[in-house]
């Protein structure tokens, strides 16, 4: 949803900025920031996790009526029919509230992430070190099926298949050397 709307970095990126003035101040501190247009790449990375990290909050109910984490034809949750800057704002909004249920399950968190560093990316300045750094959004199931059985009483049943997504970083050097985390 969120790239359906038009101007969406700057919209985001005006989000992002606010709250780092306000809430988020502490965490610019933290991690040594001083200005968002002249990010490093750890900064970038670490700041657009902590951002959703300090933002979401996982919906259990989400992962049972989502049937699969993975973005290979889920069913549609409340969280899926949000743009990333909705689900920031509810974060935002609710985060000290007992009763909220959450924002969303991992592949609603891995997009929040890979937007908000594309749009810390967009605002850089023309010596940007972000140049050469990617945000890749990744989703799969292989590594996280079960690798037993269930029992329960005198059945014994396989576990279901379950997803995963999750954001890779990857940086590329003058020499072509690409680092990943």
């Amino acid at each position: 949803e969120t790239i359906k709307e038009e101007g969406w970095e700057q919209k985001l990126f005006s989000f992002v900025s606010s709250y780092l003035e306000k809430d988020g101040a502490e965490t610019m501190k933290e991690l040594g920031i001083e200005h968002l247009d002249a990010l490093t790449p750890k900064q970038g990375v670490e700041l657009a996790t902590r951002i959703v990290i300090d933002l979401t909050k996982y919906k259990w109910g989400d992962a049972r009526d989502a049937k699969s984490d993975i973005p290979l034809n889920p069913e549609k949750t409340g969280a899926d029919k949000n743009t990333v800057q909705q689900l920031l704002q509810e974060g935002l909004n609710r985060k000290k509230d007992p009763d909220w249920e959450g924002n969303g399950i991992c592949r609603n968190f891995a997009s929040s992430v890979k937007a908000v560093f594309e749009a810390l990316k967009t605002r850089q300045t023309k010596f940007s070190q972000l140049r050469d750094t990617y945000c890749l959004y990744e989703a799969g199931t292989g590594a996280f099926a079960p690798k037993r059985r269930e029992k329960r009483g005198d059945e014994t049943k396989e576990l279901k298949e379950s997803g995963h997504a999750w954001n890779t970083f990857v940086t590329v050097s003058r020499e072509g050397v690409a680092n990943a985390t």
